[in-house]
C-alpha cells in the first residue's frame, strides 16, 4: 500500500491516491466495499480501478488553497504577482542529515498563484527533480508557517 502523494503534516486534503497491491484479483466496486467499511468515519472513497503490472501514477501538479481574510487579501495578490514576475524564488531549505541547508528555487516549480475570493490558491508544478513545499511558497509570500494546519491540498494531476 503507498500513498502516492505524501502531503505534510498538519495539511488537509481533498485528493489522495492510495495504490494498493493485491495477492487476488477482485472487481473495484467489491474492493471499495470492502475498505469503505474498516475507515474511519469521514473519509470518502471515489473510485478504484486495476493497474497494469508495472503501471504507476505519477503526480506532475497539485493545488493548494488557504483562507484569508478580507483585510490581507490586496496586499497578498501583490505579492503573489511579484513572485510570479520573479525569475528566481530562492530559498534556503534545511537538510536535517546534513545539518546544513541548500539553495532552491522555487519559481519553476509555481505554475500560478492568485487570491479569489477568501481564498488563496496556487497550483505548483511536482517534477522528478521536485517540487515546493507548502511551507515554502507560503514563507515566499509572507505568511506565517503556522497556518499550514489551515491550508487544503484540493487536487493532484496524474500524468495520462
Amino acid at each position: 500500500m503507498t500513498i502516492v502523494l505524501p502531503r505534510t503534516v498538519g495539511v488537509a486534503s481533498e485528493d489522495e491516491l492510495l495504490v494498493v497491491e493485491l495477492t487476488e484479483p477482485i472487481s473495484p466496486e467489491a474492493f471499495l466495499a470492502g475498505l469503505s467499511g474498516q475507515l474511519p468515519r469521514g473519509i470518502v472513497l471515489h473510485g478504484a480501478e486495476p493497474l497494469a503490472d508495472g503501471e504507476r501514477r505519477i503526480p506532475v501538479e497539485a493545488v493548494y488553497t488557504l483562507p484569508v481574510a478580507p483585510d490581507e487579501a490586496a496586499e497578498l495578490a501583490r505579492r503573489a504577482a511579484e513572485l510570479l514576475a520573479a525569475d528566481r524564488v530562492e530559498i534556503n531549505r534545511p537538510i536535517p542529515k546534513a545539518r546544513t541547508t541548500r539553495t532552491v528555487d522555487l519559481r519553476p516549480y509555481l505554475l500560478g498563484i492568485a487570491v479569489e475570493g477568501d481564498r488563496l490558491r496556487w497550483t505548483q508544478s511536482i517534477r522528478s527533480t521536485g517540487t515546493a513545499r507548502p511551507e515554502e511558497v507560503l514563507t515566499a509570500l509572507g505568511l506565517d508557517v503556522g497556518r499550514l494546519h489551515r491550508l487544503k491540498r484540493e487536487r493532484v494531476g496524474y500524468q495520462p
